[in-house]
């Protein structure tokens, strides 16, 4: 038969919450708020729409074939999260934005060498061996 262990412990007294008082409460401040005109299209917002309408304007490119057997095809691009690929050897309209990034491509590569163990059973060992 299991029996339970009995804990003696002191009587406390839970307070209530209305016998909790606090001296002040925190009041924030008020945030100022600024309010700033919109821009007045002056020389600096045009030239940045200009370049920004001229990346979105759509090109035709083609991405030549490669004879390397391991290069990417399609070639992968993204700008913005927005992602684009490149199909190899054929002709296709994409966004100019996405024709910078793929010229400003670097193709990298690692190349790594294999050792192979060397078997030395075919080697002949030197002997003092005088005719």
């Amino acid at each position: 038969m299991v029996t339970k262990k009995i804990i003696d412990s002191p009587e406390t007294e839970v307070p209530k919450p209305s016998d909790i008082t606090f001296d002040s409460v925190y009041v924030p401040d008020q945030p100022e708020i600024i309010q700033v005109a919109a821009p007045s299209g002056g020389a600096g917002d045009s030239k940045q729409f200009e370049e920004l309408r001229f990346n979105e304007e759509e090109v035709e490119i083609m991405v030549h074939e490669t004879t390397d057997k391991n290069a990417e095809d399609p070639v992968f691009t993204a700008c913005n999260g927005t992602t684009q690929y490149f199909f190899r050897g054929h002709v296709q309209k994409v966004k100019r934005k996405y024709l910078a990034i793929l010229a400003s491509c670097k193709e990298h590569a690692i190349k790594t060498v294999e050792y192979t163990p060397v078997s030395y059973t075919h080697l002949t060992l030197p002997t003092n061996y005088h005719v």
